[in-house]
């Protein structure tokens, strides 16, 4: 161990015995601890390293960032289910805008813990506030970037409304209650699905389908190429 690494370990131990049997916080244990570490003989490029991180605005960006990725996070969990639609990935999508939305107006849970304002006041971020980034701004474009991604994107109200119609024929959770064979309307609608699909669905695979029986191939493929297009458009 060289004399600068024995002076700051020596620096830690000293700060722990300092709070040893006093009634302190975690919190306060832990601003304590930073504010009196010190590194001795720090290169040129260590001392722009310490600098960046004693910025205020280097904690403040970092947190909003982990607000964003952690909403982005939990949408990528959903958009993973086995049994995903494409109705289901753009109801996911906006409902993560929504929330995009909701953080865009407020401070979501690691902005609000970065803005403390006993730590910011600590000598560990004694620099100004500067270079913060523009909230609105990052939000707006990563809202922008989840919209492209929706199946929706480019459709007008009418227009989309009549694919979810389309789409939700083969979804079990969705069908009318009192839907029996021959269901004339969803038939219909089957032809536009192969259309759209480009596959032939048959009329006794999505009969049985109807009936809760046995799924035929060409429903599994349906579903299959429905789950495709979300993913290659993500």
């Amino acid at each position: 161990m060289n004399q600068s690494e024995k002076s700051n370990e020596e620096s830690i131990v000293n700060i722990e015995e300092s709070t040893h049997g006093n009634n302190v916080t975690e919190e306060e244990m832990i601003l304590n601890n930073l504010s009196q570490i010190t590194f001795n003989a720090p290169s040129q490029s260590d001392e722009n390293k310490i600098g960046m991180l004693r910025k205020k605005s280097f904690l403040i960006n970092l947190s909003l960032m982990a607000d964003i990725l952690g909403e982005l996070k939990l949408l990528s969990e959903a958009l993973q289910k086995n049994n995903i639609s494409i109705v289901d990935a753009d109801y996911y999508i906006n409902r993560t805008i929504n929330c995009l939305l909701h953080l865009k107006n407020n401070q979501g849970k690691y902005e609000s813990a970065a803005n403390n304002q006993k730590l910011l006041e600590s000598s560990c971020f004694a620099q100004t506030n500067d270079h913060l980034f523009d909230k609105s701004k990052l939000i707006d474009g990563t809202i922008k970037s989840l919209k492209l991604r929706m199946f929706s994107n480019g459709l007008n109200d009418k227009s989309y409304t009549n694919l979810l119609d389309i789409f939700m024929i083969l979804d079990e959770t969705k069908l009318p209650t009192d839907v029996a064979n021959p269901w004339k309307k969803g038939e219909e609608k089957l032809e536009e699905l192969s259309k759209i699909l480009r596959l032939k669905i048959e009329i006794n695979d999505f009969r049985d389908f109807i009936d809760k029986r046995e799924t035929g191939e060409t429903i599994k493929l349906a579903k299959n190429y429905m789950n495709i297009k979300i993913f290659s458009t993500l």
